[in-house]
């Protein structure tokens, strides 16, 4: 597959950044990016990915020397040049450039990058399992590519539970806050819970389509706290992301869920989801002809 790298196509298996011109970046931390996938050659949510990179790009002070459009264009010639049978995901990265002499401040413009893999199905159909861990990502709002928080995860409390998630509990209040690279809501009652945004997560693309889907269905949406107790008493939960798509959870630590299958208010998000992604993709297709 190709990618595309300082300013350059290059072949996917050999993506790297030069940690010279991106100090700042790749050994500072100054560095956003976003992912989404690409479906019978149409980038899927393409416009909401980008406006969030840039709107990431701007709470952090960040400058890069091209336009929102410019970006996509190169995001749509990227999936002219590979073949997309399975589908493409694609990661647009912003790295901070180089530093000055103190070796943080950034100098010059941030850099993009755009690293292009297949994109390998999710089985929808079998529930997942959670571990919760108490960490807040630091600023919250702002897709980082700092993700510690996720790996110390996995290296204890994924791997003392046996599950394969971590999902994260705020070390302040107690109560949840998201995953490690997805959102999440739980269902009591017929009632869709969800974190708020409130400046402690991320303003997910998925969750935020998943939510106005749900509500088209008439399901009852609250964006409010969920304490860790509500959540283990939750009768479903569900998890949401761009390579997810939406997916259900049957355990947190030790605990089942509902009992212990996929319940079937998140199987009605999911099967409207598919369709939502479908319709969309159809409608950009048809607007090509």
């Amino acid at each position: 597959m190709i990618s595309y790298a300082n300013g350059l196509l290059v072949d996917s298996d050999h993506f790297s950044l030069p940690v010279s011109q991106t100090m700042t970046g790749s050994l500072r931390g100054f560095e956003i990016f976003t992912v989404f996938k690409a479906i019978r050659g149409v980038p899927f949510l393409v416009d909401e990915h980008i406006a969030r990179l840039d709107s990431c790009a701007r709470h952090i002070h960040m400058s890069y020397d091209l336009s929102t459009q410019e970006i996509k264009d190169i995001v749509h010639m990227l999936i002219q040049k590979n073949k997309d049978t399975n589908g493409i995901l694609l990661t647009v990265l912003l790295s901070g450039g180089r530093a000055d002499y103190s070796g943080v401040a950034p100098i010059g413009d941030a850099q993009l990058s755009i690293w292009t893999r297949p994109l390998n199905p999710i089985d929808a159909t079998k529930g997942r399992s959670l571990a919760t861990f108490v960490h807040q990502r630091p600023f919250p709002e702002v897709k980082l590519t700092f993700y510690m928080g996720g790996i110390l995860a996995h290296q204890t409390v994924v791997k003392e539970f046996g599950a394969e998630y971590p999902v994260f509990v705020s070390p302040q209040t107690q109560d949840i806050l998201e995953g490690s690279t997805f959102s999440i809501a739980c269902i009591k009652d017929g009632v869709l819970k969800t974190p708020p945004l409130d400046g402690r997560i991320l303003e997910s693309i998925t969750r935020r389509n998943v939510l106005k889907l749900a509500k088209k269905l008439g399901i009852e949406v609250q964006e409010k706290a969920v304490s860790v107790d509500d959540f283990l008493a939750s009768d479903e939960i569900m998890m949401m992301a761009t390579t997810l798509n939406v997916l259900g959870v049957v355990r947190v630590n030790d605990r089942t869920i509902g009992n212990g299958d996929i319940g079937p208010i998140t199987k009605q998000v999911q099967s409207e989801w598919d369709l939502f992604e479908q319709n969309y993709i159809n409608l950009h297709l048809e607007e090509k002809k």
